[in-house]
């Protein structure tokens, strides 16, 4: 996975379709499971930790090439 650093907010973009996201990481609580998680516009998978850190993502851009279900 690779991240990249902006004004102390993490960036990331979806591999399967472009999609960008701001990633927030917060600390893993010891002992508890966590759910995959999927890209918001094509359901492709991304990682749900990273070290000591859980990711939360929020979609800040869709791909060009994807329009939303229901807009045409």
């Amino acid at each position: 996975m690779t991240l990249t650093t902006e004004d102390a907010r993490l960036e990331f973009h979806c591999p399967s379709c472009d999609a960008g996201y701001k990633v927030v990481r917060v600390a893993k609580e010891s002992g508890k499971a966590y759910r995959p998680v999927h890209c918001r516009v094509c359901r492709g998978p991304l990682p749900a930790t990273e070290g000591d850190d859980v990711l939360k993502y929020f979609l800040v851009r869709r791909p060009a090439n994807t329009s939303r279900p229901g807009s045409e």
